[in-house]
């Protein structure tokens, strides 16, 4: 064999072992720029774990040694719950002990930012952060009745609940006497962050009265004083075409001072 055929072997030899990378992958099948391009949200599986992998071997693509992985983990749940240990029991040529530390680190990283949307979710849907969250709480009570009741919510810094639904006052019909040393006294008895008001307008209809306002700015200044946080102030009736929700916002109609802020 004369010396630029041997050359010329030595050169396959070397093409054979070395790995494929994703750069040599014709444009539209490169994992990175798909994702690049479309994101994460139009790419498979196999094309994002190929991203993490990096390369595959002389033999198969990491496209295709992702595809191998994920069928050997019996799908993506398979992968999700996969330890370290677990990972290194695996006999899947291209996926080493270094590959094995890359994706069990961010099968790790995704756990935790999974616990944390799930903690972060669940501490939002407990919370009472807008007058549909206070209409939810109030909506039971308020049902059928033939008088105007003033209930009080207290809330903790994280809007969640200190106590049950207060109610402070009944009245006849549509009048109704607050007195507001006796809506804040709970409310200071739990140190409340933050307190919101509703009361039922037994006619159905939620429009908030000229009282409900006065009241309300009342109130407010009252909190101001006690350090208090008022949320909001709903008036709650019954459905219609004007008022679809069935409830009135004194803070979504800009009508009062919300401007206190601790």
């Amino acid at each position: 064999m004369d010396q630029k055929s041997s050359a010329l072997t030595e050169e396959s030899e070397v093409s054979k072992e070395r790995r494929v990378t994703l750069k040599e992958l014709p444009p539209d099948l490169q994992p990175r720029e798909k994702f690049e391009a479309l994101g994460g949200d139009h790419l498979s599986s196999e094309d994002l774990l190929a991203i993490i992998l990096r390369s595959g071997t002389p033999q198969k693509t990491a496209v295709q040694l992702a595809r191998e992985i994920l069928t050997n983990a019996g799908g993506l749940s398979g992968l999700a719950t996969a330890s370290l240990a677990e990972l290194n029991t695996w006999k899947i040529k291209g996926f080493g002990r270094v590959k094995h530390i890359e994706v069990a680190a961010f099968l790790e990283l995704a756990r935790r930012i999974a616990r944390i949307l799930k903690e972060n979710a669940r501490s939002k849907a407990d919370a009472i952060l807008t007058a549909e969250d206070i209409y939810g709480q109030i909506l039971q009570n308020a049902l059928d009745l033939s008088q105007e009741c003033f209930w009080l919510v207290s809330l903790d810094v994280r809007g969640k609940l200190l106590e049950p639904v207060r109610e402070i006052a009944r009245g006849m019909l549509d009048r109704i006497q607050i007195n507001p040393r006796e809506v804040f006294r709970p409310a200071v008895r739990n140190s409340a962050y933050a307190v919101a008001f509703a009361h039922n307008h037994p006619s159905g209809d939620p429009t908030p009265s000229r009282q409900d306002i006065q009241l309300t700015d009342r109130l407010i200044e009252g909190a101001h004083l006690l350090g208090i946080y008022v949320l909001d102030h709903v008036v709650i009736g019954k459905q219609s075409h004007e008022h679809p929700n069935a409830y009135v916002s004194l803070r979504d109609l800009k009508r009062c001072k919300f401007d206190f802020t601790k």
